[in-house]
């Protein structure tokens, strides 16, 4: 029992130091046991004082010598043993060790100072990575008592990151966040109005503009089948995520025997909603109203239109909730979407969208149970090609809200889908394939020339020409947007290296790009058909709204550019179009109080 006791109490001093002294003390061995142990407590405090001082690093020997386990002499510029055996000698550079311990020790003395540094560059780029691990944390239930740590891992590894996308970085509270704005609005200050339009309190009643009291005396079905033929002529060339033949079959259907609760009378209902709300291009240009009354997107729809609409989009809803996760479920679900974006409903089209991926999420994992394997064989190209379809819209939909609205990604970017792009019909066929080549080039400008060069002729359009046609007006304006995104940056430089009085240092380069991104904000602006009601109005209001804050930084940085002579009607009339679709969507009318605002400053500053 002494000798084990002994034994523990060696392990102790031997861990603890000083304390292992003070325990001694206290123990219970008689005199002829102390003796000992004081001279080896003596002896490890003389090794520790001795271990204390820095000592000289060692020579290393050559590489050599070290694999034979020989001495070396480590005499230049070839040791003894290697000069013996004729070997070629490889030193460790002891010029290169003592200065890797004065970068080591230098590091040491700033670790606070980097580890400072290190944060603020993280925050600064935000990186796709950094959204990854955002994303995960935030959204990713994690795994309990150690259960499913490597099928986690193993997930997270198989994630794409092309299918992660940040979100709100290219919004115009981005813009009204940087420097030359002086912080006069808080983060996300324009953005926030949204949330609060949609905020709905449980203790009061709620006053939805969709009745689900509506009586359904405006549904006529006898002219189902033509607003089914306006939904297909204006709405379903831009979302083709159905069958036209089979959408006709159903509306015809629904004339003859009536409506049922069933998911083809869901999918007409919707159909008819939407051919009520949607346009042809031209109208909202042609239009004119009365000089005493001031235009908006409701007085130009028309308020007929707007309840027959609503009608028909309620009793869609009234169905939903009775579908089963299925393909025609999801087009339901996310056609109604799809005619939330046309009224300017962003959040509401993102419950939407949401809902649509995740009923589409689920129909995938129950199909692969019941099948398992590669079912795609068992599928005609075109059933594969509309669930395809109904694949990217849904999360292109999501993507789209995520760049302007900070929002969680979509469950279908957790599938590895295996289809990719639906092809275009075969009208449609690319006129050079060749072009085609420049796509993979890893320069997004490059790519969106190629995407361009490459589009058919029956769609292609022309940056500096209006057109009248809806399917080369949706390709333009998405080009433009691209664009925007792209130049951006480059403004943002050149502004704020005028303001820190650095502008001679700035390339030529960066100033040509920096006069595109005014130039295309311009543009936007100045879009002929910015009033047209379509699934993407939000998103061309956004970006007009973008562009007159991205102009206003500019003036107000004095950016000597040509085409900012007219700064001042460019700007009142992006506030006039914001003014347009206030009534819809709240976000606009608080856009337009921040633009008079700022424009009034800018005002002010020149008269002075």
């Amino acid at each position: 029992m002494t000798m084990g006791r002994e034994t523990g109490m060696d392990l102790t001093m031997e861990t603890n130091g000083s304390e292992a002294s003070s325990s001694m003390v206290i123990g219970t061995h008689d005199n002829s046991n102390t003796t000992p142990l004081n001279s080896k407590r003596q002896r490890l405090e003389k090794s520790r004082i001795e271990n204390s001082y820095p000592r000289k690093r060692a020579l290393r020997a050559c590489q050599v010598c070290r694999a034979r386990k020989t001495k070396c002499n480590n005499e230049k510029p070839v040791c003894g043993c290697c000069q013996a055996l004729g070997a070629q000698l490889d030193f460790a550079s002891q010029i290169i060790v003592e200065r890797l311990d004065q970068v080591l020790q230098k590091l040491d003395e700033r670790e606070v100072d980097s580890a400072e540094t290190l944060r603020r560059i993280s925050q600064e780029l935000g990186t796709f990575q950094s959204e990854k691990v955002s994303l995960r944390s935030r959204w990713q239930a994690p795994a309990t008592n150690g259960e499913g740590l490597g099928s986690e891992r193993d997930h997270e590894l198989q994630l794409d990151e092309n299918m992660l996308t940040p979100s709100a970085r290219t919004s115009p509270d981005a813009v009204l966040d940087w420097p030359v704005f002086e912080s006069q609005y808080p983060t996300g200050f324009i953005t926030r109005h949204l949330f609060d339009q949609n905020f709905f309190d449980d203790s009061r009643p709620e006053e939805s503009e969709h009745d689900v009291s509506q009586p359904s005396a405006f549904i006529n079905e006898e002219a189902v089948p033509q607003l089914v033929e306006i939904f297909l002529t204006r709405v379903h060339t831009k979302s083709p995520i159905l069958d036209p033949k089979t959408a006709r079959e159903f509306g015809f259907k629904i004339a003859l025997e009536g409506l049922q609760w069933d998911a083809s009378s869901c999918l007409v209902l919707i159909m008819c909603a939407l051919g009520c709300v949607s346009q042809p291009l031209g109208d909202s240009h042609n239009r004119i109203l009365p000089d005493n009354r001031m235009e908006t997107s409701r007085s130009v729809l028309g308020e007929q239109d707007l309840s027959l609409g609503s009608a028909y989009f309620t009793a869609a809803r009234k169905r939903i909730g009775l579908l089963k996760p299925s393909v025609i479920a999801t087009q339901c679900i996310f056609l109604c979407g799809v005619y939330e974006m046309y009224m300017v409903h962003p959040l509401r089209a993102w419950n939407f969208f949401a809902d649509a991926s995740s009923n589409f999420f689920m129909y995938l994992k129950c199909e692969e149970s019941h099948f398992g394997g590669d079912i795609s064989r068992t599928k005609s190209p075109e059933t594969q090609c509309i669930e395809a379809s109904l694949y990217w819209s849904c999360y292109k939909s999501m993507c789209e809200l995520r760049t302007e609205v900070p929002l969680p990604p979509s469950v279908l970017s957790q599938v590895n889908y295996a289809h990719s792009l639906p092809e275009p019909p075969t009208s449609f066929a690319s006129v050079n394939d060749s072009r085609q080549e420049v796509s993979e080039v890893g320069f997004e400008i490059l790519q969106e020339q190629a995407w361009h060069a490459s589009l058919p002729e029956q769609i292609q359009f022309n940056d500096s020409i209006e057109t009248d046609h809806e399917l080369r007006f949706t390709l333009r304006t998405r080009a433009m947007e691209v664009k925007a995104w792209l130049y951006r940056p480059f403004l943002y430089y050149i502004i704020h290296q005028i303001i820190h009085q650095s502008s001679s240092k700035v390339p030529e380069r960066v100033r040509q790009l920096a006069q595109k991104a005014i130039d295309g904000s311009i543009h936007w602006i100045l879009l002929r058909h910015n009033r047209h009601r379509h699934h993407g109005s939000w998103f061309v209001g956004r970006l007009i709204l973008s562009s007159a804050l991205s102009i206003l930084a500019a003036v107000k940085a004095k950016l000597r550019l040509d085409s900012l002579d007219n700064w001042k009607e460019i700007v009142l009339e992006a506030i006039t179009t914001m003014k347009f679709w206030a009534d819809e969507s709240s976000d606009f009318a608080v856009g337009s109080v921040v633009l008079e605002k700022l424009f009034s400053q800018l005002l002010d500053i020149s008269n002075d």
